[in-house]
């Protein structure tokens, strides 16, 4: 998967995104080749605070979003893989 200091990202953001969320966090293999995805399902982001502290953590990801299904709504984070500019992905 990943190793040094992605690796510890990784974990770092997986064990806050839990602890922000209350839920636990899935780490598989993200969209890009190399990288690691974290994915949380979220649930009453409604306190203004508790939502900007989310979206920090994601921000310390090299790419993130949200994603709705049938299931719920949930954010991710990918952290190493392939580099694209000017494409979305960064």
């Amino acid at each position: 998967m990943i190793s040094g200091p992605d690796s510890e990202r990784v974990d770092e953001i997986a064990e806050r995104l839990g602890r922000l969320t209350g839920d636990r966090p899935s780490v598989t293999s993200g969209k890009s080749e190399g990288a690691v995805r974290v994915s949380v399902r979220v649930r009453g982001l409604h306190d203004e605070e508790l939502a900007m502290a989310v979206l920090a953590e994601l921000g310390r990801a090299d790419r993130y979003g949200h994603r709705r299904s049938q299931h719920g709504e949930y954010v991710w984070a990918e952290v190493g893989g392939a580099s694209v500019l000017n494409g979305g992905l960064r």
